[in-house]
């Protein structure tokens, strides 16, 4: 059993029952003294929940790889331009 287990997983992007089945194996493979911690990237907290529908302008934009092109909100993005 593991004494520590320390995590980045993105849990807020989770859907609900990833979470709890994550957290049911963690708990499971502690040791009774065993210690969980978890952290997050504070550049990744605007990034919606997957079970949100997308809402073009909010802060619930998509970033996604199309047919090999990264999209932002379906217009794709030229890695030669700077950031706005």
């Amino acid at each position: 059993r593991a004494k520590y287990v320390v995590s980045g997983l993105p849990w807020a992007n989770l859907a609900e029952e990833d979470q709890m089945r994550i957290m049911d194996v963690i708990v499971k493979g502690l040791a009774p003294d065993g210690v969980f911690t978890t952290f997050a990237y504070v550049h990744a907290r605007w990034l919606p929940s997957p079970d949100v529908p997308a809402t073009p302008g909010s802060a619930h934009r998509i970033l996604e790889k199309v047919n090999g092109v990264w999209t932002w909100e379906g217009k794709p993005i030229n890695p030669a331009e700077k950031e706005p």
